[in-house]
């Protein structure tokens, strides 16, 4: 794929080490502009109170620390009523654990989980162990 320079002037950042002042005047800069081709690259500083309507769409380069935190990052899409949004985040094998908490957060909230969450989830053992109590209680009664 070849990349135009172009796309890069509308690149901006937004992190805990920039001023505040620099922060606000950023904020300030995406609640105007059109995100339609614009892409917006920050850390946790914008997972709260940053409030543009027009993000369909949350990339997790990494996973939060906590769920709180996830639910926060992906709150960015979804917003004013329009509750298309889409959000993804990169997990790895070793990150099994968050896996689970994701999946029972995404079943809480009623949202669909793919196989392939559930297969890295199931690697947790926690998260498995706490599955299969739970099918049992089911299962038992079910049978009462």
């Amino acid at each position: 794929m070849k990349l135009n320079h172009n796309w890069f002037r509308k690149l901006l950042k937004l992190q805990l080490f920039m001023v505040t002042r620099t922060r606000l005047l950023i904020r300030k800069f995406y609640k105007n502009l059109n995100l339609a081709s614009t892409m917006f690259i920050a850390t946790d500083v914008a997972a709260r109170g940053l409030d543009i309507k027009s993000i369909k769409s949350v990339v997790n380069f990494d996973i939060a620390r906590d769920m709180d935190m996830h639910v926060h990052r992906i709150g960015r899409t979804g917003r004013a009523g329009d509750k298309d949004g889409t959000a993804y985040t990169l997990i790895t094998q070793k990150e099994a654990r968050f896996a689970g908490e994701l999946v029972n957060s995404l079943i809480a909230a009623g949202q669909n989980v793919s196989m392939e969450l559930m297969d890295l989830a199931m690697k947790d053992g926690r998260f498995r162990s706490k599955r299969d109590a739970r099918k049992g209680g089911m299962l038992f009664l079910g049978a009462l």
